[in-house]
């Protein structure tokens, strides 16, 4: 097994341990609203390991190389790198807002600065970007493709849910918020 095999797969589990502290110290406390998930907090995780582990299997399985360049595999390792940074700094801007199970807290406040003022759900496009850049640094076009498209999948079914949720609390400050700002990608998507 090469070095960089190595480095990727190590990271790959670091991020999936960080997620799963997620999972089980930031959820919703006692007095919080919870906000009806119609996929559900274990079918995500499950969806979110998928996506993480399932992309180093097709990559062992099925070569189907992206480029013959070494240095492009880790620019890839720096996309998902940089995708695990970004979704951490947006959690850190939301502060004890963030949970896993999505949650209206007692003390609620809309967080539009930081990162949000670019766009509404940055640590989901922060954990897409994470996914591309998997499938960049395993050099592999169905490892490419399957992780993020399932991913982006589930989780834009996720965000209907969660925007639901804000609208129920925040009302008109959150459909003004919507209007300026994008779900996903700053100023497209």
């Amino acid at each position: 097994m090469k070095t960089l095999d190595i480095v990727i797969y190590t990271g790959i589990i670091v991020w999936s341990l960080i997620e799963y502290y997620y999972l089980r110290f930031r959820r919703s406390g006692n007095g919080d609203q919870k906000v009806t998930d119609k996929i559900g907090l274990q079918r995500l995780w499950i969806i979110a390991c998928f996506t993480r582990i399932n992309p180093v299997l097709i990559s062992i399985l099925i070569k189907l190389p992206i480029s013959n360049i070494i240095e492009f595999r880790y620019f890839g390792l720096a996309v998902f790198i940089g995708g695990v940074l970004l979704r951490a700094l947006a959690i850190r801007n939301l502060g004890n807002f963030f949970t896993m199970d999505l949650t209206i807290k007692k003390d609620h406040q809309l967080i539009t600065n930081g990162v949000y003022r670019y766009v509404r759900h940055p640590s989901y496009t922060a954990m897409l970007i994470g996914l591309i850049g998997i499938g960049l640094a395993l050099n592999n076009w169905l490892s490419l493709l399957i992780g993020p498209l399932v991913f982006f999948l589930a989780f834009e079914r996720r965000i209907a849910d969660e925007e639901r949720g804000l609208i129920g609390k925040f009302g008109n400050e959150y459909i003004q918020y919507q209007k300026r700002t994008k779900k996903w990608i700053p100023f497209i998507y």
